[in-house]
């Protein structure tokens, strides 16, 4: 357990570095064998590197603005349920934003374009001196619980909130 937080945490480093990977334009499609969505036009698939968690199906960076990114987990297997996977979403924000974190948003639950349910809330991370929003999307496909990660500078929520909602309205 630690361990994938140690991941995703070194994920959050990393997302102001990497560049590299296939940049989507507008309704482009990602598709895993997981999961699939349409990405918003300015995002860039990054290569999930081997330390990532094992349930990591795609990392986006945005190109529109800087320090914007997308994490997707696949939760599998009849031992996870919505309440775990939220609890393990909630532990990876403690452990991002160790210096505290405000729910700017409650749950909410919105129906997709595709019909599923998806659980969806809003966060503010204090990391260090600056501020991060953080949209929090939780669902259940045919493959497993999907969970969906933003992370942007506060002064770009507006822009990753927006984005968050498309990529969670076209899920599969």
């Amino acid at each position: 357990m630690k361990k994938r937080f140690e991941c995703l945490v070194l994920a959050l480093v990393l997302l102001c570095g990497l560049a590299t990977g296939r940049a989507f334009g507008q309704g482009t499609p990602f598709v895993h064998e997981d999961v699939s969505f349409t990405v918003p036009e300015g995002w860039v698939s990054q290569d999930i590197p081997d330390n990532f968690e094992k349930e990591t199906r795609a990392w986006l960076k945005s190109e529109k603005f800087e320090g914007g990114s997308f994490l997707v987990f696949c939760y599998k297997g009849w031992r996870h349920n919505y309440n775990n996977v939220r609890i393990a979403a909630l532990r990876t924000l403690s452990a991002t934003a160790p210096q505290g974190q405000e729910m700017l948003k409650k749950p909410e639950k919105i129906r997709t374009e595709k019909g599923l349910t998806a659980h969806w809330e809003y966060w503010r991370l204090a990391v260090g001196d600056v501020f991060l929003e953080t949209p929090v999307g939780i669902l259940q496909n045919n493959s497993g619980w999907i969970l969906i990660l933003g992370f942007s500078p506060a002064a770009s929520g507006t822009q990753l909130e927006e984005d968050f909602m498309k990529i969670v309205q076209t899920i599969e």
